[in-house]
């Protein structure tokens, strides 16, 4: 979304970029298609110019107001034929791509991965994986570059590396690989990992573990009883600007469908002790991400935005295809969700 708020951009996994107004709806940008897949769009600080980044690594730049192409970077490698297994993956800012081959010593680790400049191409580490790394998402304020490892056995674990040194952080090479998301707040000083029954909050410029909470915490006798609490999975969580309160969706039974109408709960917590500070029965299914407004008074989800002071839904959205991403305005009066079917839709935060 533009500084301002009046103008959203929308890449789509076809290539399309659109600027959409946020107060009418209408269309009315619609710069040249890329060439792949687009998993980053951003504004620049005066809202007159916006960027796109591909999943092959390349930056094409527009002018917000007609459209017109300014500059463009092309992928910083050649692809693969079509049908082959596509060998880069860029960051969302398009800084930084990772491509992949066969280790030539043996069998494990199966692939080195090597971090390569977005710009140039030009190789600055490696290092050795058993899965390809997808997501890549620099951490705010540093040198960060967090990303999902795909392990044997389909899951997802997840890794942060600095790109100042190529290493990956030790706390998380010790985490076991049934971590599946994760988040970060709006500075970069908290990162969050989510499993299936629990939140650990971490210092990335440190390592330093700040806090865990776990669904098992609810019964320990002596921290906080909360009757009746529904017994599920850790699915999605989110940290409020200040870092001092982590929102966290809890589904019930083991397992979950993403989109059924699962009984879901939304709590929030204390980030340092682990407390319970309020908690409601959502009657939407609570799907990631869930996302805190820049004034930490609204947190949305997938289907509805809340009021943190109380939890009250001010907010439903009716039903639309899967949402693959969700964010607010920055004065937080509008809130956007985008779809995987290429569509974005502007609410208003308060239902009237």
């Amino acid at each position: 979304m533009s500084p301002d708020g009046r103008v959203l951009a929308v890449g789509t996994y076809q290539g399309v970029v659109r600027l959409y107004d946020t107060r009418t709806g209408d269309e009315v940008v619609r710069p040249p298609a890329l060439a792949t897949d687009v998993i980053g769009v951003s504004f620049d600080p005066t809202g007159g110019e916006v960027r796109t980044v591909g999943v092959d690594g390349s930056v094409a730049t527009y002018d917000a107001a007609t459209g017109a192409a300014r500059t463009r970077r092309p992928p910083p490698l050649p692809l693969p034929p079509p049908g082959g297994a596509v060998p880069v993956m860029a960051s969302t800012d398009g800084r930084w791509v990772v491509t992949y081959a066969r280790n030539p010593d043996g069998p494990r680790p199966w692939l080195v991965v090597d971090l390569r400049d977005g710009a140039t191409g030009a190789r600055k580490y490696s290092w050795g994986e058993d899965g390809r790394v997808t997501g890549l998402t620099p951490v705010p304020g540093g040198t960060l570059l967090a990303g999902r490892v795909e392990i044997p056995g389909g899951m997802k674990d997840v890794r942060v590396w600095d790109t100042a040194t190529g290493k990956a952080v030790p706390w998380f090479e010790t985490q076991p690989p049934r971590e599946r998301r994760y988040a970060v707040s709006h500075d970069g000083k908290t990162f969050l990992v989510v499993a299936q029954d629990r939140v650990t909050g971490y210092d990335p410029a440190t390592g330093r573990k700040r806090f865990t909470w776990t669904l098992a915490d609810l019964k320990v006798p002596g921290r906080q009883s909360v009757p009746d609490f529904p017994i599920g999975q850790v699915w999605a969580a989110g940290v409020s600007p200040d870092g001092k309160t982590v929102a966290v969706a809890v589904v019930s039974g083991l397992f979950f469908s993403p989109g059924s109408q699962s009984d879901s709960s939304l709590v929030l917590v204390e980030a340092e002790t682990g407390k319970v500070v309020r908690w409601v029965r959502a009657s939407v299914p609570l799907e990631s991400p869930l996302v805190f407004s820049p004034d930490g008074k609204w947190v949305a989800g997938a289907w509805s935005v809340w009021e943190v002071a109380t939890l009250r839904e001010v907010r439903r959205f009716p039903p639309r295809p899967w949402v693959s991403a969700v964010g607010f305005s920055p004065d937080g009066k509008r809130v956007a969700t985008g779809h995987t079917n290429g569509t974005a839709v502007v609410w208003p935060v308060a239902a009237d």
